[in-house]
Formats: C-alpha cells, structure tokens, sequence
C-alpha cells in the first residue's frame, strides 16, 4: 500500500513543475490565504495527476496481485500525504523566494491555516474519488474546474449576502469555543470521507476492468 503511494509521487514530475510554476507566479503576486490556496492545490493536482497515471495502466495494475480495496485505501491515504506536500510547498516557496530578494511576502504556519487547508482538500479529493472510481479519468478532469467555480462563486454570494438569518447563524458560531467549532467540522469530515470511501469502493468493487 505504501509503495502505491510512493508510486503517485515519483510519476508526476510534470505535475511537480507545474505546482512550481503556479508558486512562483501567485507568491509574485499573493493572495489572500494564500497557504490555505496553495496547499489545496497542490495535493489536488497530486491527486489528478495520480488519475491519469492509473488510467494508462489500469489494465496492467489490476492484473497485478493487489486488491481492489487495497488500491482505493492508499487513493484516500494520499490525500493526506499531498496534503503534507502541498503545505510544505506552499510554506517553502514564497519564504525562499522572499529570501533570495524576489518577492517581499512570505508565509507563516498557523492551526487555522492547516486547518483550512486540510478542509480545501478533503472536501475536493472526497467529491471527485468517486467519481474516478465510478467513471474514471475523463469525467474528473471538468470536475475540478466546476468545484472551483462553484467554491469561488459561493463566497462572494456570501460576502454580499447579510440577511438578517445570516448574521444570527455567524454569531451564534462566533459564541461558540474555538473547540466545540472544530471538531464539528471535524466529525463533518470525517462522515465526508467515510461516506466517499464506501462509494468507491462500491464503484471499484463492481466495475468492469
């Protein structure tokens, strides 16, 4: 399973050069949240860049002797392990940058940026693995590009969106200890995977390779 793993990361070069091409060209010109940004992008790009790999040889890697189950396990596990990818990127690369004279931004490290970026990327990964597994490449290449839409559209809905309803459910929110906040959004994730997990692996199980 580790070795699957493995496998996704030393494939993707490309993916590699565009991940720091984007860096380079957002930290030139940052963003707000820009940590939370990049590390989502990152271990999202990851992720494709893994599908389409696994589509080209998917014949040859379900005639080798490892499950299917095996194989949608170490899918999910590498959401974490782009994501620990992709914050080190997102860390690195503009401090590097801002060191050598390119850029006067940097970025630092906090528990609520991680947190939002494990958020980014759980929500992302969990949406389109079953969609991969169900449909394959093909269908999750648009996927990506629709979420990001939808994401971007949704907040600035909501920026502009002050209803009376609206302002009584952020309050209520910003009442509550920071605790009680996360790990609700914890255990919300924690269904999302789950939930996602099992249709995939459904999907996988009983799919026609």
């Amino acid at each position: 399973m580790g070795n699957l793993i493995l496998k996704d990361i030393l494939i993707q070069k490309k993916t590699c050069i565009i991940i720091l091409i984007v860096s380079f060209l957002i930290a030139l010109n940052p963003i707000n949240s820009y940590f939370v940004f990049m590390s989502t992008f990152s271990a999202y790009a990851f992720l494709t860049g893994s599908f389409y790999k696994d589509e080209r040889a998917n014949i040859m890697l379900n005639s080798l002797p490892i499950s299917r189950l095996n194989i949608i396990v170490s899918k999910y596990l590498s959401i974490f392990v782009f994501g620990f990818i992709g914050m080190i990127v997102a860390f690195i690369f503009p401090n590097l940058m801002r060191i050598i004279g390119l850029t006067n931004s940097y970025t630092i490290i906090t528990n609520e940026n991680i947190f939002g970026s494990l958020i980014g990327i759980i929500l992302l990964s969990c949406v389109n693995l079953p969609i991969y597994f169900k449909y394959g490449y093909a269908a999750t290449r648009y996927v990506f590009l629709l979420l990001f839409i939808a994401i971007f559209s949704a907040m600035t809905i909501l920026s502009n969106f002050s209803s009376y309803n609206s302002y009584e459910i952020l309050t209520y929110l910003g009442n509550l200890p920071n605790y009680v906040v996360v790990l609700g959004i914890s255990f919300l994730l924690l269904a999302i995977f789950i939930i996602s997990f099992f249709i995939s692996y459904f999907s996988y199980k009983n799919k026609d390779l």
